[in-house]
């Protein structure tokens, strides 16, 4: 695991959170070795330079996954989009805002959680924001981009449904199952077979 030097100048307050990793990183590293680890080396290169390039700042990387926090919106939006390909190899990007604490390199708020939620929907090749990003960005993107909302979806450990949008455009992957939700019920408790409607006295 790496994390940003305590120099970099890191966003605070309202930040641009992009996460991204490898689908299926475990199974393909165990087809393909020291293959796999070279394409990880190029997809944090170019997904770094691409960063850089709109105003980002890698914070972090663990594993095959990369962690980047922007100043404003679009930047991570534009970003995501921009990295370059790696053929077979699927990359799944989120990107979503919120408040967050900052304590040297390292962020502390519910924005990176559900940041993280928000890609364990995604699959392989897709870019998802949340719909803070959605609303945020919407009449800066350029001609070559749009947004394809996909509806309201549960995230796993956390109460507030989030609606959810994927980027679409040029060079960029389409045509994905449904997104990977999590199950609407909450709860184990049995469901009523009625109500107490008009039923005072055993109320």
């Amino acid at each position: 695991m790496a994390r940003a030097d305590r120099s970099l100048d890191l966003p605070e307050g309202n930040v641009t959170f992009l996460f991204t990793d490898i689908e299926g990183s475990t199974r393909l590293l165990e087809r393909f070795g020291t293959r796999l680890t070279s394409a990880m080396a190029l997809h944090h290169e170019l997904l770094t330079g691409a960063i850089g390039a709109h105003g980002g700042v890698v914070f972090e990387t663990v594993g095959d996954a990369v962690y980047a926090a922007f100043s404003d919106a679009l930047g991570g939006v534009l970003a995501a989009h921009d990295w370059g390909d790696l053929g077979e190899v699927r990359v799944r990007i989120s990107v979503h805002r919120g408040d967050v604490e900052r304590r040297g390199a390292h962020y502390l708020g519910p924005a990176l959680f559900r940041a993280a939620r928000i890609l364990a929907l995604a699959h392989g090749g897709q870019v998802l924001v949340s719909d803070t990003i959605a609303g945020a960005v919407t009449h800066q993107l350029p001609d070559d981009l749009g947004l394809r909302a996909l509806g309201r979806h549960r995230l796993k450990d956390l109460v507030e449904p989030e609606e959810v949008w994927q980027v679409t455009g040029t060079g960029l992957l389409d045509g994905f199952p449904p997104l990977r939700a999590v199950d609407a019920r909450t709860d184990v408790l049995p469901r009523p077979v009625s109500s107490f409607v008009g039923r005072e006295p055993e109320l």
